[in-house]
């Protein structure tokens, strides 16, 4: 037991209450970021990531001895920006890259940027903590609202929050111990050296209690609980059969679901998609990550019947022709479209699967021209031919199909041809000359679709010319005119057909609902159209970074080349439309997504398209740099950052004698006695806040005397400060340097005691 106390007072040091609070915070404060962890999609994995090691390191800097808190505190900010950088895998753009520094230092500080502003909450949050710490009151009421907390979402989730409390009570009462002993060892120094030398009497008792505790709670018998949890009683009260089974990793509670329930499902990549609406959750699991030359959305399959209720695969393309990949990986364009006027830009793309899932198809940018399936060697990566076996070519729907159960392809390397718009060629296409009767698949409709649906579908295009700017004006219309959400309001559905429920009664709703009305509405006009299903670019740690654009991924060009993650909360639906000559072309009528697209030499998109949609108009300026606001913002907490800075330290350096004494501060000494005065009258000062007053009518030495009997602890501080107090300011004896430290020695164990 002594060695183990003597290992408790070596770690300790002269600033152990400092070092075991920082530990005791630190246990405090991981239960929120565990809790964190398990809320579906509240953090994304490198925030969290990001957070925790901040903790870890600011908790480190408090076991450095002898520091001055401004050093600290810029190191524990410098420590901070160290573990960001190494979460976010920072790359640093060298000036040679850049145009001038501004641009330089947007390039360097947008790849930390958004989860730098969580970094730094959690350093903020970690110092208020500590400061806390210095009181038993305030330690007693971040404990007490923490538990509030914790045993409300408990009680209104499935999660299992209770080990979250345990942890809570048990940090807190530790330093409430930790504070008490200081305040012991302060105010009764002989007292904290005989307990110091013989801590037996205090520790058996307390670990005692501990076991007895903990082995009755072991022992008791359970007992059903005599009340209702909020949560399970007020989806009762709603009519709702509520069963919880435990979870299999004992983490929390799996709640067995009515299956009607509308949030039921999470996002990910669909199987079935007969039948299309609801609401769903976001899955923020990853799937696979792609180095490519180019932003893209990743296409999957595509579906062209559509039944009022969602799509299935029409007649012919479940008759539509397969072919195997040879070794060469060359996959040939379908022959029946006319793609004459069609420019092309290559871009590769190497994806590499973070899921176990076996997906019908392989992912990539449309349109893909070339495949090869790579495995991990002893020497590297290196092709595998013979898994292309597992592989079949649909040129009619561009889809590379995976036609094995299992074995799905780990990592694998596409070559794909993506269009380039030619914007004034696209708006000259006479859709009127097409053989309809070879394109039914892409025009048909269900016999009981609303007519209402094709009058808007006119209505929103009568003003367009041609075809294309038609399908750009139907784009626009659903992407500005309806707002969206993963929970739309599905009670306001009253139509059997999907899309027009969408149109007319819901009015919100997320990527299947604007990419089936637009292909259902591009069909109505006579202009063939298809329904894609994918995923989309993802967020990525660009490689070339040139601005604070896109904060999620922390670049300003969105259409760079790099690295992105791509998730299950990625999924996506999107249109594709036939123009004679061009073949099939992408749309993103989706409220707040961009579609990545390029463009022609010849055609500048800016000034042949006439208005455009909400989110080409964030893209856009992603292109020309930051956009304005989120400058505007950065420049403006970086100022703001350096001005309270700059304030502080003149307000600590200061020895201005108008400014600092409105703040309870004394101006400079011009001597040494002069300082010992002012110690005592900061002395003076301090102990009448913590009930040590000297009246108007006591001279120091009185006040001395009475203090020293009302605690007696203090005589032994407190008894030179009196003899020097008195020799700088009667005596004509010369007060030294080293009596002035010996008084603020003193005085800094004093103001301890007094606490």
């Amino acid at each position: 037991m002594r060695s183990i106390w003597n290992v408790i007072r070596f770690m300790a040091g002269e600033d152990g209450t400092k070092k075991w609070m920082a530990l005791f915070v630190l246990l405090f404060l991981f239960q929120f970021t565990g809790w964190i962890s398990r809320e579906d999609g509240l953090w994304l994995p490198e925030t969290l990531k990001a957070v925790n090691w901040t903790l870890i390191t600011v908790c480190a800097t408090f076991f450095i001895p002898r520091i001055h808190h401004l050093v600290r505190e810029l190191l524990q900010i410098v420590l901070v920006l160290v573990v960001h950088a190494i979460v976010l895998q920072y790359r640093f753009v060298p000036m040679s890259q850049m145009d001038g520094p501004m641009e330089w230092f947007q390039a360097n500080v947008s790849q930390l940027f958004p989860y730098l502003w969580f970094g730094l909450a959690a350093w903020w949050v970690f110092l208020m903590a500590m400061w806390a710490s210095r009181s038993k009151l305030w330690i007693s009421f971040i404990v007490i609202l923490a538990i509030l907390f914790f045993g409300v979402r408990d009680s209104f989730s499935t999660l299992q929050l209770w080990p979250q409390v345990a942890a809570v009570i048990f940090s807190g009462l530790c330093m409430l111990v930790v504070r008490h002993l200081s305040q012991l060892k302060n105010k009764a120094p002989e007292s904290w050296k005989r307990l110091s030398d013989n801590p037996g009497p205090l520790i058996v008792p307390v670990v005692l209690i501990i076991a007895l505790t903990l082995t009755l709670g072991a022992l008791v018998p359970a007992v059903d609980p005599v009340l209702t949890d909020p949560y399970t009683a007020w989806r009762q009260y709603n009519g709702e059969a509520v069963t919880f089974l435990p979870s299999s990793d004992d983490s929390g509670r799996t709640m067995v679901q009515d299956p009607n329930d509308p949030l039921l499902k999470s996002s990910g990549y669909s199987r079935n998609d007969a039948q299309l609406g609801g609401q769903f959750q976001y899955d923020y699991t990853p799937v696979f990550t792609v180095d490519t030359t180019s932003r893209t959305y990743y296409r999957g399959e595509t579906r062209a019947l559509y039944t009022g209720s969602g799509w299935e695969a029409s007649p012919a393309d479940r008759r539509a022709r397969q072919t195997s990949v040879d070794s060469s990986g060359k996959l040939p364009a379908d022959s029946g479209i006319d793609m004459t006027k069609l420019k092309t830009e290559e871009v590769k793309q190497t994806v590499k699967m973070r899921s176990n899932e076996v997906y019908p198809v392989l992912f990539g940018a449309y349109p893909m021209s070339k495949v090869d399936i790579q495995e991990e060697g002893p020497d590297g990566t290196r092709s595998d031919p013979a898994q292309l076996g597992s592989l079949r070519w649909s040129a009619r729907q561009a889809e590379l199909r995976f036609n094995a159960k299992s074995n799905y392809p780990k990592q694998y390397e596409l070559v794909s041809n993506i269009p380039l718009l030619d914007l004034s060629g696209l708006k000259k296409v006479d859709m009127s000359r097409l053989n309809r009767s070879e394109w039914n698949d892409y025009l048909q409709l269900p016999d009981r679709l609303p007519e209402r649906v094709t009058e808007l579908a006119k209505e929103v295009t009568k003003e367009a010319p041609s075809a294309y700017e038609k399908v750009h004006e139907l784009e626009l219309y659903l992407s500005s005119k309806y707002p969206y959400t993963n929970t739309p309001d599905v009670s306001k559905g009253k139509s059997k057909d999907f899309v027009d429920r969408f149109l007319f009664e819901i009015q919100e709703g997320y990527c299947d609902y604007y990419s089936s009305a637009m292909v259902v509405m591009t069909r109505s006009l006579g202009i063939p159209a298809r329904w894609v299903k994918g995923y989309a670019s993802g967020s990525s740690d660009n490689s070339r970074p040139a601005g604070i654009g896109n904060l999620r991924g922390g670049m300003s060009d969105p259409d760079a080349e790099g690295t992105y993650t791509v998730r299950n909360s990625d999924a996506h639906s999107w249109v594709e439309v036939y123009f004679e000559g061009y073949g099939w072309l992408p749309f993103e009528p989706t409220a707040g997504f961009s579609l990545p697209q390029s463009y022609a030499p010849e055609t500048s998109a800016a000034t042949e398209m006439p208005t455009p949609a909400p989110a080409e108009t964030k893209t856009a300026q992603a292109k020309s740099g930051a956009a304005p606001w989120v400058r505007y913002v950065l420049y403006t907490l970086s100022g703001l950052v350096l001005l309270t800075a700059a304030a502080v330290t003149a307000i600590r350096l200061s020895s201005g004698k108008k400014l600092l004494p409105l703040l309870g501060r004394d101006p400079k000494a011009a001597n040494y006695a002069q300082g010992v005065i002012q110690e005592v009258n900061r002395l003076l000062r301090y102990g009448r806040r913590k009930g040590y007053e000297r009246f108007e009518h006591e001279t120091f030495r009185e006040a001395a005397s009475r203090w020293m009997t009302q605690s007696y602890w203090l005589a032994g501080e407190l008894s030179p400060v009196l003899a020097m107090f008195e020799k700088a300011k009667y005596s004509r004896s010369s007060v030294t340097e080293q009596d002035l430290e010996a008084v603020q020695g003193h005085v800094k164990r004093l103001r301890e005691q007094m606490k």
